[in-house]
């Protein structure tokens, strides 16, 4: 009987001390997951306002997309991330940014994870801000000399100093100098 008892006790502890290794295992995990991930998206970031400070037109046309990734207005995100993981590995194929693309974005693009890609859109954007490129913040504008051709006329007008124009799609400025054409309406019309 006695000998039932501590084989018992024996099996109960080695349970309990089972799965107190088990348990510790999975924390240790979880946190070296954790701290992975922290790791990928700091080289994200560190890798992209690199190439995005060289070589930021190579994007013309993508950032309001991104934009529009990450706010919820676009119905079809992966077809942006798509055109920027294309463009990116024409570029600079097996460099850093392409195989961020082809480890990170690549897999969500495929399965469709909007959730995801915004995550990444949104980092994309945080290294393009590092890298100075801003977009236009007013909805309305009066044109200066400095900003006419900054803008397309959505109705084919043309667009003159002093005219003012509703923001239909802002411009994107790399430290000042116009990196994307955005779209406008004329509000006003001078006579010339």
């Amino acid at each position: 009987m006695k000998a039932g008892i501590y084989i018992a006790a024996a099996a109960v502890g080695l349970c309990v001390g089972g799965a107190v290794v088990v348990y510790g295992w999975y924390r240790k995990k979880k946190a070296h997951r954790r701290a992975n991930a922290d790791t990928v998206e700091a080289r994200f970031l560190t890798a992209w306002t690199e190439a995005l400070s060289d070589d930021a037109r190579l994007f013309n046309g993508l950032y309001s997309g991104l934009y529009r990734v990450t706010s919820g207005t676009v119905k079809r995100p992966e077809k942006i991330l798509r055109e920027w993981c294309q463009r990116t590995h024409y570029r600079w194929e097996n460099e850093a940014v392409d195989m961020l693309c082809q480890e990170h974005l690549v897999p969500l693009i495929e399965a469709v994870d909007e959730n995801a890609l915004t995550k990444w859109a949104s980092l994309l954007l945080d290294a393009a801000s590092t890298a100075g490129i801003m977009r236009e913040s007013a909805e309305k504008l009066v044109l200066t000399d400095r900003n006419t051709a900054d803008y397309v006329e959505w109705d084919g007008n043309d667009l003159y100093s002093e005219d003012e124009i509703e923001i239909i799609t802002p411009a994107w400025y790399q430290n000042g100098k116009l990196l994307e054409q955005g779209q406008c309406r004329k509000v006003s019309v001078e006579a010339y």
